[in-house]
C-alpha cells in the first residue's frame, strides 16, 4: 500500500499514483500604507495541498472504478485521515478535485489508458487552532484579572 485516505488504499490494484507533490505555504497579506510600499503581515500557515497524479492502465494496473470511489468519498464532504505507506499519520484532508483524462480507446469507447490528478487539501491543524484559542482566552483573562 502506498497511502490510505480514509478507508481508500492507494495501491497497484486501485489508483497507483506516479507523482506526489506537496505544497506548503504561509499567509502574508498586504497592509496598505499611505505614501509607502505596503507592509506584509504574517497571519499564519496556509492550508497544505497534495497533488497525486498518474496513469491507470486497467488491463495491467489500476481499476477504472477506483476513481469513482474517490468521487463518492469527495461527495461525502467530510475530512478523511491520510496515512502514508510507512504508517505516518498526516492529519485530516479533504478531496478538493479530481481531474481525469482518457485515451487509447477500445471500439466500444472503453479507455485503455486513464490519467488522473487528485487534489487534496489539509482540513486544518486542530491542535494549533485550539492552542491559539486558549492563548487568546488567557490574554483576555489577564486584561480583566
Amino acid at each position: 500500500m502506498m497511502m490510505m485516505l480514509g478507508g481508500f488504499p492507494f495501491m497497484l490494484d486501485t489508483v497507483p499514483y506516479q507523482n506526489l507533490t506537496r505544497q506548503t505555504g504561509w499567509n502574508w497579506p498586504e497592509q496598505q500604507l499611505i505614501g509607502a510600499t505596503p507592509a506584509l503581515q504574517f497571519t499564519g500557515k496556509a492550508a497544505e495541498k497534495i497533488t497525486l497524479s498518474g496513469m491507470l492502465c486497467p488491463e495491467l494496473t489500476g481499476d477504472r472504478s477506483s476513481l469513482e470511489v474517490l468521487r463518492l468519498l469527495g461527495d461525502l464532504g467530510k475530512p478523511l485521515p491520510l496515512v502514508s505507506g510507512q504508517g505516518l499519520f498526516m492529519g485530516l484532508w479533504v478531496i478538493e478535485s479530481i481531474e481525469q483524462g482518457e485515451d487509447i480507446h477500445f471500439v466500444d469507447g472503453t479507455p485503455r489508458r486513464m490519467t488522473f490528478n487528485l487534489q487534496l487539501k489539509k482540513y486544518g491543524d486542530m491542535m494549533s487552532a485550539i492552542g491559539s484559542a486558549l492563548g487568546n482566552v488567557s490574554r483576555i483573562a489577564q486584561l480583566f484579572g
